[in-house]
Order: structure tokens, then sequence, then C-alpha cells
């Protein structure tokens, strides 16, 4: 193995130095937010061991009446795109979720109701045929007067982002392996 002198470690750890400040933040925010998207993979969230999301109260159906398969929380994918890191040094590293076109974000991760007041404006139904006890019947036009109704909407708590100690393990594994391997060369 060949020895190096002093002035090649004192370059070698002032590059580890630089390395450290500029870098290592990035590499972990990037592993934080590669660990909190993989949650839309697995439908479930991963701290010690994997807890899967609760399944939806009706599961989509095909027009023949069979059940679809599908994803929990992935529609479109804009949930799970939104997930991105946003600000990395030495003293902080966050990764956010949401934003101005995903506002659900919040809820989804932490759960909760939404209480809502909903105003149906005045309208008219339009008649169209029906069936009632076999008999093809014609329900006729009707006036519907303007209303307001409460809802209420609870939204299970489908974790995606949160303390996460497996996510911790790669981190310190990406931290040794940053100030090993400048050494070793």
């Amino acid at each position: 193995m060949p020895v190096y002198g002093i002035k090649n470690l004192d370059s070698r750890l002032l590059k580890l130095r630089s390395d450290l400040v500029t870098k290592l933040p990035k590499k972990l925010g990037q592993a934080a937010e590669t660990h909190f998207r993989a949650s839309f993979k697995n439908q479930g969230f991963t701290d010690k061991t994997l807890v899967k999301w609760q399944p939806r109260a009706k599961p989509p159906m095909t027009k023949r009446g069979k059940e679809k398969p599908h994803t929990i929380l992935y529609n479109h994918g804009l949930l799970r795109n939104s997930v991105r890191l946003v600000k990395w040094d030495w003293n902080n590293i966050q990764v956010v979720a949401g934003g101005p076109h995903v506002p659900y974000a919040a809820i989804h991760n932490e759960g909760g109701t939404i209480t809502k007041s909903v105003s149906v404006r005045a309208h008219e139904r339009r008649a169209h045929p029906s069936r009632r006890r076999g008999k093809r019947v014609n329900v006729r036009e009707a006036k519907v007067r303007p209303y307001t109704r409460n809802t209420n909407t609870i939204i299970p708590r489908r974790q995606f982002m949160g303390e996460s100690y497996m996510l911790r393990m790669e981190m310190r594994r990406i931290i040794s392996k940053s100030l090993i391997e400048p050494l070793v060369k």
C-alpha cells in the first residue's frame, strides 16, 4: 500500500471537509425524498417495518361490476410528484409535499375530518326514463330549490412522510461512506 505524504493528506482532508459541507446534505436530502416517494410504490409507510395503508371504502369498479386493480393515493401522480427536496445545507434538510396544486397532501399524511358547508344552486332535473319494479316509468322534470348542506368527510391517515428508523439508518450509511471513501483512496 503506498504511503502518502502530509501534503497529500492535508489536501484530502480539505477535500473531505468541502465535500461534507456541500455534497453530503444534498445526498441525504435525496435519500429522504426517495424514501418518501417509495411509500406510494409500497402502498404504506416504512418506519421500522412497512405499515400498509387502509384500503379504500369503495374500490373502483369496471363497467361489468368487477373490482379494478388500483393503487391508493396514486391516480395521476400529483401527490407523489409533489414530494420534493427544497432546501439543503449543513444545518437543515427540508423535504416537503403539496403546494397550491396539491392542497390535500397534509390531510392524507396526517388524517382527519373535513367539515364543509356546500351551497347548491337552484336547478331543474331533466326528464328521463327509469325502471321501477320492473316497469318502465317516465320521470318528469323537477325543480330543485337552492339549499345548503353540511358535509363531514373522514380521511384516514395514510402517512407517506415523517420520522423513519429505516431512513435514519440509510442516512447513517451514506454519512459513513462519505467519511471513509475519500480517506481510503
